[in-house]
């Protein structure tokens, strides 16, 4: 019967990997793959189908048949890392009355828990977690809790893992009294599980704890007293809430705890040696604050005490460890890990710290303001990372000797002298090499082209002279290389065509003189190409073409010449997002093709010698026109770590870093351009900044300018525009600068909203003489008119009109002026004494309705006249 079970369950399963093909009526079931029976009896009593790959092609799917409820004897269940799409985990499990492991981690299980699985009585091992991998699953469906108070009936309980169901709880006290019932639990996972509230006192209850993970949730408050009644606890992981409390110092009570984490929580408290007297067996602490701005945590031991532990992993950043550097460190003659970054440390390092590096694998005392000179026996044999950045040390560049060590960070320092010669024999294997920053001076040696691990090579802001070693083009695993702000001199080695890998290359700020070689288009991973600021010249080479996958292009401030290329789009993968050309000797028209960049959100080609018309399809750029465009990751400027770059607007220059993915630019100024400003440049809703002054611009400014609602810089000056100004200019209400001066507009200005708000408002309309009203001088020629003022029109009537009509329309205009003055004296002066807007809005009606009835008045006088003169 058993065997027909397991068949039928077998049915109703997908097993792509063949994990089952062993089940077939012609043999023993248990003698099949991943089933095993009880020797005496022949009964099942494991079911191990468990995926042991890590492929997601060999995870069993389907659905779960009820046929296994025959498995009476059943006590280990495990269907892990497989993926069931979604489905509800089947009550009918909770029928297994003497299963005592069930396992259904990582098969991406949705639904609600059922709570039928209180009925497992005997079960010592209930995994229901959800694995990091099965949360990068496409189908991946989250399990959710509603009502665990089922757990209660689990009294054998050892191990609980939870980790990822979405539990919503915004108090969990009733989740904790009720797993404080099954006494006997050692494990405890219940991280990725949106708990929230403060921590309850009954943690306190499960003395048998050996592992407690609480990461990723919601608590807030304090860590609770009752901690210390944990007295086996191994393991302690609460890192990633929202603790704003304190650390109450019974956690020094727990001597078994081995590690510590309690990162990512705004902890407001001070640890002194009491938290930590009695933690004899801890090996790992990790205390890592999130904020860098308010910084709660303070380390406050005293100079002389020893600690009882042996770490071999610590890290305390962003707390208040220093100033001084901590000296309850002197024996931790066991660490590996050693990570104190944004710990307000300064002074020198210690002699003492040299014998504590030896064995150190990882050191990072980044951020802080550590002083003084770096011995050049810093770097022990065993040391494989190295971050000093940030920091205020001076004196030479230490020249380090170890074939370990693949990444050594030294930037934004104070550091003198020169790279040795060597440095490919001294590091062979260096795969990050940061001296960024710094005062650093000599050339680049030739020898770093020995350095073929090389990843990361950042020498930008120093003082290096001479050219760049054609030997370069062997660190063909080089993916970022940042050489920008020296005096670096001569062209660009061909040979750099060779760097396959390279992702990043920035060489601007520097005296680089000579073409783009051809080879450059074999970079095919290229995303970043940064030579703004050199000497550099010729036309843009067409081998760039090759180079599909550039983001950013930044050729601005150098000599190239000849037209702008139109390949500079790849119609099929547009990935271009920033097109900086700007002060070079460019001519020709602006391309078409251009429009074809789909995400190009930053146009500048100022300052060339590009003649033409400005393109039609300009105005149909879709990350400026489409109101749900959102810039994918990539667009961060985290991406671009090693320069500012420099954004005109404004009427001024400024640096752009971590946000330049939010301008939206398009600067065409300074070039011969001619013809109109087309009427589509009204379509880019998104535009930010549009700049197109210094050209040879005719016609108007197009009516429905003012659509562009979140332009902040408008600069038209130096055109030859004329007309009137769009009434829609008062409805820009991001603008902020506005310039269109020298141009021949005339009119009056519109007034209101923005447009009153701007600065120096004279300046932006001068050398326009046509213009008139506020805030030029000059009047309009309506300013100031009065009814007297008012042009006479003469008026023919018929001689047959009888005077008794004029007279009964005299009478009627004056007996409805005697009216509407009653109506109005009662109806509104009241209220108008005491509602301001009110009092404004109605005298503005009296005052047309005044004019109304005086230009009536009139009319009827001069027909009065015309028949008394035709009378005589």
């Amino acid at each position: 019967m058993e065997r027909n079970a397991l068949l039928s369950f077998k049915e109703d399963l997908v097993d792509p990997s063949g994990m089952l093909s062993s089940w077939n009526v012609s043999v023993d079931c248990c003698k099949w793959n991943r089933v095993e029976c009880n020797v005496k009896t022949g009964r099942v009593i494991s079911l191990n189908l468990r995926n042991q790959d890590s492929y997601y092609d060999d995870e069993i799917s389907g659905k779960l048949n009820s046929s296994l409820v025959n498995l009476k004897e059943l006590r280990y269940l495990d269907l892990s890392m497989n993926n069931f799409k979604g489905l509800s985990i089947p009550s009918f499990i909770g029928s297994f009355e003497r299963l005592r492991y069930l396992n259904l981690s990582g098969s991406s299980f949705g639904g609600v828990v059922p709570p039928q699985l209180g009925n497992l009585s005997n079960l010592v091992y209930l995994v229901l977690g959800i694995s990091i991998e099965e949360s990068y699953k496409q189908d991946f469906n989250n399990l959710v809790g509603n009502d665990m108070s089922w757990l209660s009936e689990l009294s054998s309980l050892k191990h609980l893992d939870f980790s990822g169901i979405d539990l919503n709880l915004t108090s969990s006290d009733h989740l904790f009294q009720t797993i404080s019932n099954t006494s006997r639990l050692e494990i405890l996972d219940l991280s990725y599980c949106s708990l929230g509230g403060f921590l309850p006192n009954s943690l306190g209850n499960l003395s048998n704890l050996k592992t407690l993970d609480l990461a990723f949730n919601y608590f807030v408050g304090d860590i609770p007293k009752s901690i210390g009644n944990l007295t086996s606890l191994v393991q302690f992981d609460i890192s990633w809430n929202q603790l704003n409390g304190s650390i109450p110092e019974s956690l020094g009570k727990l001597s078994c705890l081995s590690l510590l984490r309690l990162s990512g929580n705004p902890l407001n408290s001070v640890i002194t040696e009491r938290h930590l007297y009695n933690l004899s067996s801890l090996t790992m602490m990790n205390i890592h604050q999130y904020s860098y701005t308010n910084i709660n945590l303070v380390f406050s031991i005293t100079p002389d005490w020893i600690p009882p532990f042996k770490l071999e992993h610590l890290r305390i950043s962003s707390c208040r460890v220093g100033p001084g550097f901590p000296t309850w460190l002197r024996n931790q003659h066991k660490l590996k890990y050693l990570i104190m970054f944004d710990a307000m440390l300064s002074g020198p390092i210690p002699d003492w710290f040299l014998n504590l590096s030896s064995s150190l694998q990882y050191l990072d005392l980044s951020n802080n303001s550590l002083s003084g000179r770096v011995s050049n026996t810093f770097v022990s044999k065993y040391l494989i990372r190295v971050d000093l950045s940030y920091n205020h040390l001076e004196g030479p560049l230490p020249q380090f000797s170890s074939s370990n060590i693949n990444s050594l960070n030294l930037g934004n320092n104070m550091l003198n002298g020169t790279i040795p010669h060597n440095i490919g024999q001294l590091m062979p294997n260096l795969a990050v090499y940061d001296l960024s920053n710094n005062y650093l001076h000599g050339s680049i040696p030739c020898s770093m082209g020995n350095m073929t691990s090389l990843y990361f090579l950042w020498l930008n802001n120093n003082n290096f002279v001479g050219e760049i070693p054609s030997l370069m083009g062997n660190m063909r695993s080089l993916s970022s290389l940042s050489l920008n702000n020296n005096s670096l001199v001569g062209k660009l080695p061909s040979s750099m065509g060779n760097m396959s890998s390279l992702d990043e290359l920035w060489l601007s700020n520097n005296k680089l003189v000579g073409e783009i070689p051809s080879s450059t288009g074999n970079l095919r991973f290229l995303r970043y190409l940064m030579l703004n600021n050199n000497n550099l010249g010729g036309e843009i080479p067409h081998s760039l073409h090759n180079c599909t996958q550039l983001s950013m292009l930044n050729l601005a401030d150098n000599m190239f010449s000849g037209e702008i290329p139109s390949w500079i789009r790849d119609t099929t993968k547009p990935r271009l997002k920033v097109l900086k050309l700007r002060s070079n000797l460019l001519i020709g028209h602006i391309p078409k093709q251009l429009c074809n960049l789909s995400r190009l959100h930053f146009l500048d080609l100022a300052h060339n010698h590009l003649s033409g018309t400005i393109p039609l399809c300009l105005g149909y750029f879709t990350s400026f026109t489409a109101d749900d465009y959102i810039p994918d990751g990539n667009d961060t400027l985290d991406k671009y770590p090693k320069e500012d770059v420099k954004v005109n607007t404004k009427g001024s220059e400024f640096a752009y870093k971590d946000t330049l993915y939010l301008v939206n630019l398009i600067d065409l100024s300074a070039n011969n351009l001619t013809g109109v400003i087309p009427k589509a440049i009204t379509n880019l809703t998104r535009l930010w900044s549009l700049n197109l002054s210094m050209n040879h611009l005719t016609g108007r400014i197009p009516d429905q300018i003012g659509s562009l609602k979140m332009l902040e810089t408008l600069d038209l000056s130096f055109n030859r525009l004329s007309g009137p100004l769009p009434p829609s200019l008062a409805y820009m209400t991001s603008l902020d600068h506005l310039n269109l001066s020298y141009n021949d507009f005339e009119g009056r200005i519109p007034t209101g909203n923005q447009l009153q708000t701007l600065s120096d408002p004279y300046s932006i309309y001068m050398n326009n003489p046509r213009l008139c009203g506020a805030p030029l001088t000059t009047k309009c020629s309506d300013d100031n008119r009065t009814i007297s003022d008012t042009p006479i029109t003469t008026v023919v009537v018929d001689a047959n009109d009888h005077e008794d009509d004029d007279k009964d329309e005299l009478r009627w205009i004056l007996v409805s002026a005697a009216l509407g003055f009653a109506v109005g004296f009662w109806g509104f002066i009241g209220p108008l004494v005491i509602k301001q807007s009110w009092r404004r809005a109605y005298f503005g009606f009296v005052e047309d309705k005044l004019e109304a009835v005086m230009t009536s008045a009139t009319r009827l006088r001069l027909k009065l006249m015309k028949k008394s003169n035709n009378g005589i």
